[in-house]
């Protein structure tokens, strides 16, 4: 009896890791667009649902800026910006981040500061070397 109550104790003191506090939906820093953060796998992926211009817009906005020409025609609605981020030490690190102002893919890593704030931080060599935004959790779709 013991044991399992040891066993019982240890796993309320250390709580299971929880990549999924991640998933759901979040509203950019500048309030630009929607995004789904979801899981699969074990990596965690995020698409763009909603975009302010493209709201604004009465035809479907393009990712124009691709360097890919065949993905030029691709709608921003859709989008995956977010890729492969791998949970680890409270943080999801190892994960691409593609913003289709520029056409550019960036290394990336991701924090929750808070429950409903998450820190989205793109570099190019090391995150030293980056910018970050933070994020706001929101429940309207």
């Amino acid at each position: 009896g013991f044991v399992l109550l040891v066993l019982l104790l240890a796993s309320f003191a250390f709580p299971p890791d929880d990549g999924d506090q991640v998933v759901g939906l979040w509203l950019t820093g500048e309030g630009k667009a929607k995004v789904k953060i979801y899981e699969l796998d074990d990596h965690y992926y995020g698409k763009i649902i909603w975009s302010k211009q493209q709201e604004e817009s009465s035809e479907i906005l393009r990712d124009i800026n691709n360097p890919e020409d065949t993905l030029r025609t691709k709608p921003i609605i859709g989008l995956e910006i977010l890729r492969d981020f791998v949970y680890q030490d409270d943080e999801w690190v190892n994960g691409m981040i593609y913003d289709p102002e520029s056409g550019n893919d960036y290394k990336a890593k991701i924090a929750l500061p808070g429950t409903n704030a998450l820190k989205v931080r793109g570099y190019i060599l090391i995150p030293f070397f980056g910018r970050s935004e933070v994020w706001t959790r929101t429940f309207d779709k």
